[in-house]
């Protein structure tokens, strides 16, 4: 489903739901909270690869390392933290609260989502603010996950029959996070912590409950959060939904499954829109794919 569908519904759905109680002003910074400033300051210049939309705002929050039972909204005096990056693009109307866009990979950084430009996007935007944000360990937040293995120690890619190598490939590949990351770090890096953000985001927005758009890996975040704070969510949408009673390998091999069966539908969306000016552009491609999937058959 592409993300205009996605939003075009959460707009629908979110339109039939009661405003909030309002959250903080913009500008201010409730205790443990997010400090907003522009994003073009020069301390967030490295963020973005290019200029950052016109309004985007960015801040830091910080959170407990690890979480105590129950989890605290935010980092005690004194105990270790993890500072996440995020963004917030301003309601254009009248505000009646925050959606969060949660990435997926795991891994993928979420500051600054992508949204499209599109009317649907536009009814939402008018009464929502957008908040992006990286995860834990990766893209703009701190602490970050470093896993680069010394010059000394790599290996040539193992092909797919060598069992041996990959697994001591990988063996190389996880000394490398510990050493360089720390398996202190490492172990408070996960879907757990993960949950327990986006309730510290949550409550540094001042949002009596999560209104979310997830993705991929995102929907695990996003399921497993519902399940654990029900009282604390408000509205999610979840696409591309990651089944929570399959294991790892299950679900890769269900997705490799998967491929190579939605291909003949993919080939007939690209037959379907040929008159698309970006269609000659694409036709290389939709050649190397019908010819991907005649092997597959």
């Amino acid at each position: 489903m592409s993300v205009l569908r996605i939003l075009a519904l959460f707009a629908a759905a979110a339109a039939a739901l009661p405003a909030q109680a309002k959250p903080a002003a913009h500008g201010a910074a409730p205790e443990n909270g997010i400090r907003w400033q522009s994003c073009l300051n020069s301390g967030f210049q490295r963020w973005f690869d290019e200029a950052p939309p016109t309004g985007l705002r960015c801040g830091y929050l910080d959170v407990p390392l690890a979480y105590a039972t129950p989890p605290a909204h935010s980092a005690q005096a004194g105990e270790p933290t993890v500072r996440l990056a995020l963004t917030l693009l301003p309601a254009t109307g009248p505000k009646k609260g925050s959606v969060v866009m949660i990435s997926g990979g795991p891994g993928l950084p979420g500051i600054n989502p992508y949204l499209g430009n599109d009317a649907h996007v536009a009814k939402l935007r008018k009464s929502y603010d957008i908040i992006g944000y990286d995860p834990r360990g990766v893209g703009q937040s701190t602490l970050k996950i470093s896993c680069q293995v010394a010059e000394g120690d790599e290996l040539p890619e193992p092909d797919d029959n060598d069992v041996a190598g990959a697994e001591n490939q990988t063996r190389i590949l996880i000394a490398a996070c510990i050493k360089q990351t720390g398996a202190d770090v490492l172990q408070h890096i996960g879907t757990d912590e993960a949950v327990n953000d986006l309730n510290a985001i949550r409550h540094a927005l001042g949002e009596p409950g999560l209104t979310a758009v997830a993705y991929s890996y995102g929907t695990k975040v996003a399921a497993l959060y519902a399940e654990r704070f029900p009282k604390k969510t408000r509205a999610l949408v979840l696409d591309g939904v990651v089944d929570l009673a399959e294991d790892d390998f299950t679900q890769r091999l269900n997705q490799e499954r998967g491929f190579p069966a939605k291909l003949p539908a993919f080939r007939r969306l690209l037959r379907k829109n040929r008159q698309l000016p970006a269609w000659r552009r694409r036709q290389s491609g939709a050649s190397a794919l019908s010819r991907f999937a005649a092997q597959a058959a």
